[in-house]
């Protein structure tokens, strides 16, 4: 392979990546145009979506599962500060 068309194939590889990272419109100012005002307001509206609510879900779930950590944890050292009795059978 020439040095040549090695650079060529370099340079085809990176337009291609920009062509597919590249926004092609964006104010300054962070916000998108809308068509009906074209103000250069914010153009994303969060509201409560299915993903939301998964996302509130998770964080129960996890909230949750650290606590009945904690707790796990503080029986089991309660346990382990409370002498055994042997469980040898006498003969």
């Amino acid at each position: 392979m020439a040095w040549d068309e090695w650079e060529q194939l370099k340079n085809d590889a990176a337009e291609r990546k920009a062509a597919h990272t590249r926004l092609n419109s964006a104010s300054a100012n962070g916000g998108g145009s809308t068509p009906t005002t074209g103000s250069g307001g914010p153009d994303l509206l969060i509201t409560d979506t299915p993903w939301t609510g998964a996302a509130r879900v998770a964080e129960e779930l996890r909230t949750s599962t650290d606590n009945g950590l904690t707790e796990l944890k503080k029986s089991d050292d309660a346990s382990a500060a409370v002498p055994r009795a042997s469980t040898a059978r006498p003969r």
